[in-house]
């Protein structure tokens, strides 16, 4: 099993409109069969079962915002509304921080004095 994409590039949308898309056009994700806790396919299909059905048959939607208040065992975690750029962004932005600030810790952790060569 595999999740497949379709490679983004304007030339492959144009010829979209003129033809059909070819085989070499998509990316594949295999499934990760090791470990389906880590698995691209397997979170994909548990993201669509928390999503509602008029989104699941849509292509144009893929980030979606958050239902305001849902618990793990609800059936839906995401409304139909998508993600707003300005949203997107302020998340994307939290997400990188905290990996600089957990790599910044890992490599304190393995160098103890390479911050003080740094601040002299």
């Amino acid at each position: 099993m595999f999740l497949c994409f379709l490679y983004p590039k304007a030339s492959i949308l144009r010829r979209k409109r003129e033809e059909e898309i070819k085989d070499e056009d998509l990316l594949e994700m295999p499934e990760n069969v090791e470990n389906p806790f880590r698995c691209p396919v397997r979170l994909y299909e548990f993201y669509l079962s928390k999503c509602s059905n008029s989104v699941k048959q849509r292509s144009d939607l893929f980030y979606l915002q958050p239902k305001a208040s849902c618990h793990p065992s609800s059936p839906m975690w995401y409304s139909p509304q998508p993600l707003d750029s300005t949203m997107m962004e302020s998340m994307l932005i939290r997400i990188l921080a905290i990996r600089d600030i957990h790599l910044d810790s890992k490599h304190q952790q393995k160098y103890p004095d390479s911050s003080d060569e740094e601040s002299s």
